[in-house]
């Protein structure tokens, strides 16, 4: 076989130089596409984190306003309603509470959480603003006008929970309403000039934080005073409870009555009828707060995670992918029980 022959015109050297700067510029495409590739990957897990805590937090906001309602639902469930119920004369009022006390109790013990309910759907807001924010952010590679008015959202919400939080408002409240605005400040900095072309690592190094108090005040908040502790009862709890026994106090009342023995069975069905349907609504209700509380404390790992891996100087790492999986599984699968609320 014969060999192919050299242009005699063409020196050995730079034939050599031609054949080694193509193949060190086919390495250097391979390379630039797979890196691109990767930082495509990990902006992508962000913004998907990003973007899922957000629903999670706009489907939890019920629960949050539904603090207040549960507390007034709980004595109103106490009172004389037996009469309108079963149409008959006789009624044992005394095992009820009389619509003056329903109103005291009310008064006394609902009042507090109804001066909450403003600034608590505020600190969700911030929270959300944060995210959405992160989202735009992740997915355009850049500051883009919605996240700018995300941030400016958040700034806003941060000063209305500040403004609406009464005097009277819980110590973890209060943490929560001086973390919104620490969070609002941390996401602003990133449409500041000099931090323009800053990549996400600075927003989540800087508000990692005050998310971390915020997220905390807002599971606290749902755990002791809604679904209760075994040092305090939550109002849904008590809710709860106070159907339980008007049920029972109207069935002992009717099977004691002299007269009517033939009708109980009767009666205790149209009780039991409605008292399942109202234990049900609390049970569902109870699993959206559990569901929020666990999307809650998975967005604060999840981000606690990405300021680490900002730390460390891999967030666009291949492996922020993997970092993010169970956090994003969590969130995900306890949306669709926040729907349920």
């Amino acid at each position: 076989m014969e060999k192919e022959e050299r242009d005699p015109n063409l020196p050995t050297a730079k034939l050599g130089r031609c054949h080694k700067y193509r193949s060190c510029f086919i390495k250097a495409l391979v390379l630039a596409i797979a890196l691109f590739q990767t930082d495509c990957a990990s902006t992508d897990a962000v913004s998907k984190f990003a973007s899922q805590s957000s629903q999670a937090i706009v489907q939890g906001e019920p629960v949050l306003h539904d603090i207040y309602g549960s507390c007034e639902r709980g004595y109103m469930a106490t009172r004389d309603i037996a009469a309108s119920v079963l149409k008959r004369e006789g009624t044992p009022t005394g095992a009820f509470t009389s619509a003056k006390d329903e109103q005291a109790g009310i008064a006394r013990d609902c009042s507090n959480l109804k001066n909450d309910d403003q600034p608590l759907l505020a600190l969700s807001d911030v929270l959300k603003d944060y995210f959405t924010a992160i989202n735009q952010l992740a997915s355009a590679g850049s500051t883009t006008d919605k996240a700018k008015k995300n941030s400016e959202d958040a700034n806003q919400k941060s000063q209305t929970a500040k403004q609406t939080a009464s005097q009277t408002a819980s110590q973890t409240l209060a943490t929560g309403v001086n973390a919104a605005g620490m969070l609002a400040a941390a996401l602003a900095k990133v449409f500041l000039g000099a931090y323009r072309d800053k990549k996400l690592a600075e927003s989540f190094s800087d508000a990692d934080k005050p998310l971390s108090d915020l997220v905390d005040a807002l599971t606290g908040i749902v755990t002791t005073n809604y679904l209760g502790t075994s040092q305090h009862q939550g109002v849904l709890t008590h809710e709860r409870e106070q159907l339980m026994l008007q049920y029972s106090t109207l069935i002992n009342y009717w099977a004691k009555h002299d007269g009517v023995s033939d009708l109980v069975p009767s009666i205790e069905l149209l009780l039991r009828g409605q008292w399942d349907q109202q234990i049900t609504i609390i049970d569902s209700k109870a699993a959206a707060a559990n569901a929020y509380v666990a999307a809650l404390k998975a967005m604060k790992e999840g981000h606690n995670k990405l300021a680490a891996q900002a730390k460390a100087g891999k967030l666009n790492g291949k492996e922020i992918i993997a970092v993010l999986q169970p956090e994003e599984q969590t969130i995900s699968e306890n949306i669709p029980k926040l729907l349920k609320f």
